[in-house]
């Protein structure tokens, strides 16, 4: 058998990344539809500490310092919740005096003239051309 801290690598990383893919859209789903994955993952906790199958699997979560399916989606959902959360109270100015991005930004936002006249050009010709068939 490998040795533990190994077996503990190859969990984390290559079975944590597929259980956090898209958690937060399959984490809520009832009891009884997660139970095969809930159960795959104590089988592998106890493979890791080399225990029987019907050792109790949450000590052994603790020792190794991984987290449960419904942990790992609650622990998701509050990451979002404080994301979000902290990007909504931001402001756009992190300060009230004046510096030279804030004021290089105000140049920059203050352009509202057209690149190209191509579009008052057409509604020129538009107009003659109203004008010519009315005429």
């Amino acid at each position: 058998m490998a040795n533990k801290s190994l077996m503990e690598l190859l969990y984390r990383a290559f079975i944590l990344p597929h259980l956090l893919y898209c958690i937060e859209s399959w984490g809520a789903a009832s009891k009884s539809r997660l139970t095969k994955i809930v159960t795959i993952q104590k089988r592998l906790i106890r493979n890791i500490h080399g225990l029987d199958r019907l050792t109790h699997s949450a000590p052994y979560f603790r020792e190794s310092q991984i987290l449960t399916i419904n942990q790992l989606y609650d622990l998701r959902l509050l990451l979002i919740s404080h994301q979000n959360f902290y990007k909504n109270t931001k402001t756009n100015k992190p300060h009230a005096h004046a510096t030279r991005y804030q004021t290089l930004a105000l140049d920059n936002t203050q352009t509202d003239k057209p690149i190209n006249n191509y579009g008052l050009k057409r509604i020129i010709c538009c107009k003659q051309n109203m004008e010519f068939i009315t005429s």
